[in-house]
């Protein structure tokens, strides 16, 4: 990914630098019309975008059994029940 924008840059810097050996501005404009550049722009940005939503897909949520509690609720709640043993002072508001 990064590297596809480095080049990017470098041609940038290149034009900037070097006005006389780049004539294709013509050329540049209709690539650009064309939705050359704005789609390679996009693949660029979006991929982590895409990254984080399958990485946010593997760690949500998801049910284990019947009860509808995920393996880290129940162990969360294991550890609030040691925690807080029987006898406490309001013990389920502690726990909740």
């Amino acid at each position: 990914m990064e590297a596809s924008f480095t080049a990017v840059v470098a041609e940038i810097k290149d034009r900037q630098q070097n006005p006389e050996n780049h004539n294709d501005d013509a050329e540049a404009y209709q690539a650009m019309c064309a939705g050359v550049v704005i789609e390679g722009t996009k693949k660029v940005v979006e991929a982590p975008k895409e990254e984080m939503k399958a990485e946010e897909k593997k760690t949500s949520a998801t049910p284990t059994d019947a009860t509808g509690w995920t393996e880290e609720e129940v162990s969360c709640l294991i550890k609030a029940v040691a925690k807080f043993p029987p006898g406490t002072a309001q013990r389920w508001k502690s726990i909740g």
